[in-house]
């Protein structure tokens, strides 16, 4: 939701197996179409406005963890606790 600047919570992405599936689960933890419609509302409005900047987020993100990883490998003591799990991050946020 940060990214896309909506009200709270997140966009379920799949095809139509993985969101049926998925429909069992959201009404077991209460949620339904008319609860969750101003969150959806939102996510698809700020989905629709900042679509063609994901990848671009994406590229700076990438490029500031190598940059994170070279920095602390490049002192005197290298920081053997900086771990990006995944190595390259899926999503443009870490």
């Amino acid at each position: 939701y940060k990214g896309l600047g909506g009200l709270t919570g997140a966009m379920l992405c799949g095809d139509a197996t993985f969101i049926e599936d998925a429909r069992f689960w959201l009404r077991r933890f209460g949620g339904n179409v008319f609860t969750l419609m101003p969150y959806a509302v939102s996510a698809k409005r700020g989905f629709d406005l900042h679509k063609t900047a994901f990848h671009q987020r994406w590229l700076v993100m990438t490029s500031f963890v190598e940059a994170l990883k070279q920095a602390s490998t490049d002192t005197e003591q290298p920081v053997d606790r900086l771990v990006f799990t995944p190595e390259v991050p899926h999503a443009s946020m870490v």
